[in-house]
């Protein structure tokens, strides 16, 4: 049946404040166009933290257009030559038209969701090649840039929008969000679980020298990525990925109890025991 995943809560580490995606403008731009109604459905299908919905409790902004704008577009944007070190012309203009009319929206469903910022490209006049696209930021606008953050953060606030945190360089890879939305809610904390690597020792009598006990150590190579976590309500969820091409077949031991499950290829399980 494969690997046994032992699962121990008296391990902790780190808390977890949320689980999300971005809200780029382009996604806030269609949503805008969608009817009231529809978009406050889907809205709180993805926000709200009733057992009928998803519940995500993280939500990553773009700071300026993404590649998923239909153009694009900084909060000081100026002609080609043109430098402004003091911001003088910082604007949130084309965000108040999508970006922050959705998030007020969502804020209204989950008041407590947490609110990443994230640019995908510097204005192109702090940019040594005067692009979106490539290039790098100017070592002179090193100061500037962080300020344009600061900026950032002080405007969003001013539309009742709290920015938890920035990331200078955005993500590269899609998550399977709903499965730790759902289940695991902000202020979960992670535990310990059997993971690629880790070494399981074994402790048995000799067959042939009764009262002689021998230690086994085994490796744990075929050990499908997962993660546990002891969630606020006192459940334990266990999220397992089958990053293999077949059908990977693996035990959980819990509290001395096992189950012997399978998971497709390339597919995500989730598993939860109600204390």
């Amino acid at each position: 049946m494969g690997y046994t995943n032992v699962i121990d809560e008296r391990q902790t580490f780190q808390s977890i404040d949320g689980f999300g995606f971005a809200l780029t403008g382009g996604s806030a731009e269609l949503l805008g166009k969608m009817d009231a109604d529809a978009r406050s459905g889907i809205l709180h299908e993805l926000f709200g933290t009733d057992d009928k919905n998803i519940g995500v409790s993280y939500i990553r902004l773009s700071i300026g257009a993404s590649d998923l704008n239909s153009f694009v577009y900084s909060y000081d944007g100026l002609e080609e030559g043109k430098t402004d070190f003091d911001l003088a012309k910082f604007s949130l203009a084309q965000d108040l038209n999508d970006v922050v009319p959705v998030m007020k929206e969502i804020l209204a469903i989950n008041p407590d969701i947490k609110i990443l910022g994230s640019p995908w490209s510097a204005p192109t006049w702090m940019k040594t090649n005067n692009n979106i696209r490539g290039g790098k930021l100017k070592e002179e606008c090193y100061d500037v840039y962080a300020h344009y953050f600061v900026k950032y953060v002080q405007e969003m606030a001013k539309q009742g929008i709290t920015i938890d945190g920035n990331f200078v360089e955005r993500n590269l890879a899609y998550y399977t969000i709903a499965h730790a939305s759902k289940f695991i809610r902000p202020g979960s904390v992670r535990i310990a679980s059997t993971n690629r690597g880790d070494r399981t020792v074994q402790l048995h009598e000799d067959e042939q020298h009764p009262g002689v006990n021998r230690v086994a150590v085994t490796e744990n190579t075929q050990v499908l990525p997962n993660v546990a976590f002891k969630t606020p309500g006192g459940k334990v969820v266990l999220v397992v990925v089958n990053d293999t091409w077949n059908e990977g077949g693996f035990k959980i031991q819990y509290k001395g109890e096992f189950a012997n499950l399978r998971l497709a290829p390339g597919s995500v399980g989730t598993y939860v025991w109600n204390e």
